[in-house]
């Protein structure tokens, strides 16, 4: 046995928790190694000064006392966070720093002293997009009209891309 792993079963061992192999196995292994032995002899020292200490009997009214600070901490804390444990959470960050977003630019669009010429510019430009999507959608439908004639085209192309050369399969 290691005595690394000794050092984990020596305890045990003082308190007679081990199995009687494992007892054996131990008491082997104490013979032979005097680190163990004077570990062992340690911890025989420690736990009779410990059970050397005086034992005190706690009173009832002070237990009782002591048990119940927890409670009133915890009670006496809660109300001044609870609103502010929202805001504090990670996922409730981002939502806040949008909604900070959008609130300065609606002050800004409402109190700005040019806020007339804003919109105007605002529904010159939407109108100009709206136009240009228009545009674009009617070039779309010409589309399925034309692929027809260039279908032969593309079939023609792709074969000529995926067939191999003759004078590069000589080359390999």
């Amino acid at each position: 046995m290691k005595c690394a792993r000794l050092e984990n079963l020596l305890l045990p061992y003082l308190e007679n928790e081990l199995s009687p192999e494992k007892k054996l196995e131990v008491e082997a292994h104490l013979r032979t190694c005097q680190n163990c032995s004077r570990e062992l002899e340690n911890l025989k020292k420690v736990s009779l000064l410990l059970a050397s200490f005086p034992e005190f009997e706690v009173s009832p009214a002070l237990q009782t006392r002591l048990y119940s600070l927890p409670a009133q901490f915890e009670m006496e804390r809660r109300p001044r966070w609870h609103l502010l444990d929202f805001f504090l959470k990670p996922s409730a960050q981002p939502v806040i720093a949008a909604a900070c977003i959008f609130l300065i630019f609606i002050s800004f669009f409402f109190y700005h002293p040019d806020g007339r010429y804003l919109s105007q510019s605002f529904k010159e430009k939407i109108n100009l997009s709206l136009g240009r999507i228009e545009k674009t959608v009617a070039k779309m439908e010409g589309i399925p009209g034309y692929l027809p004639l260039v279908q032969k085209n593309i079939i023609d192309s792709l074969k000529h891309i995926f067939q191999p050369r003759a004078d590069m399969s000589e080359k390999i």
